[in-house]
């Protein structure tokens, strides 16, 4: 999601929708930012990441390699994983649906339901 100025005093506007100043910062302290590797890594199962027009949701794999959906130029990996000397898949992370269509990556378990993929990936890291 990008937040951005909206204009009116003491609202933001994510996504086309204006918050207050207090959403915000209750709405970001539930963002993260994910990291991920940025090439393939011999000797990993590297799994490259795609979102759709909405950024709403990530989706990982070739099989997405396809109309409407949106290449990140980025890997996750099916296990831990070192890329050239460096730890590149070392964060675990699965998931979750927080509500309708609104999807959250974190390391399992979590008190959400999992999505219908329920499936850990790897990555470089999480900050947030």
């Amino acid at each position: 999601m990008i937040l951005r100025e909206a204009g009116l005093k003491g609202h933001k506007e994510v996504e086309g929708h204006l918050i207050t100043e207090q959403a915000k910062v209750k709405w970001l302290a539930l963002c993260k930012r994910l990291i991920f590797a940025s090439d393939p890594q011999d000797g990993c199962t590297s799994i490259p990441v795609f979102t759709r027009a909405s950024h709403r949701r990530l989706y990982f794999g070739n099989v997405y390699n396809a109309p409407g959906y949106i290449s990140l130029n980025a890997y996750a990996f099916a296990e831990p994983c070192t890329c050239e000397g460096a730890c590149c898949g070392k964060v675990v992370l699965k998931e979750f649906v927080r509500a309708r269509d609104d999807y959250v990556y974190r390391p399992p378990p979590q008190p959400l339901p999992p999505s219908d993929v329920d499936q850990q990936f790897y990555v470089v890291r999480e900050d947030g």
